[in-house]
């Protein structure tokens, strides 16, 4: 159902970290431009897009990327990754002067010749993003944003309860259906 205007202001947010580690999840393909529209923000993190290319195939996981308007690349180790996260970053254009001398038998008929040559070239190139130090990456916005490098900070967070805490055996009661089961 469609969200009311006010209610599309507002952002739904759904954030999945470790997506590589999860089974297929079948809407993901078709859903994330629909998702937009209702008000539907989604945040996809993986270690390493080969890892979706197991679960989704190659022509999948582009789609899912695609989709998907900011990119955050932390480093890399592997180049043939290095080189598609580059990708995503797109290609800058850049004219380039050579120039060129030609030296004759008389000095009259010595010269010079200056040419300029229109050129691409990675915005960021692979090796950029393999030599990236820990908590830096590079960021691409939607749009006609430049892409950047960020640094982020590492903080611990406190403590606000023990991380294990072993306890005595407990029942655990369960509904199946209609059906109540009591699992000692």
């Amino acid at each position: 159902k469609r969200r009311s205007p006010d209610q599309a202001k507002q952002k739904i947010w759904l954030i999945v970290d470790e997506l590589h580690a999860m089974q297929k999840l079948e809407f993901l393909e078709e859903s994330l431009a629909e998702l937009r529209k209702y008000g539907g923000a989604i945040v996809l993190a993986t270690q390493n897009v080969s890892q979706l290319d197991k679960i989704y195939g190659h022509h999948g996981t582009r789609i899912i990327l695609d989709q998907c308007g900011t990119k955050v690349s932390f480093r890399q180790s592997d180049s043939e990754i290095a080189k598609r996260m580059s990708s995503f970053f797109g290609q800058r254009e850049f004219r380039e002067t050579q120039e060129g001398l030609s030296y004759g038998a008389h000095e009259m008929r010595d010269g010079v010749n200056l040419s300029s040559v229109e050129r691409t070239r990675s915005t960021i190139s692979p090796t950029q993003i393999m030599n990236l130090p820990d908590l830096e990456a590079f960021i691409k916005l939607p749009g006609k944003w430049p892409v950047i490098r960020s640094k982020f900070k590492y903080f611990k967070q406190k403590s606000i309860t023990d991380s294990y805490v072993e306890g005595e055996e407990s029942k655990s009661d369960l509904f199946i259906g209609d059906n109540f089961i009591s699992i000692p």
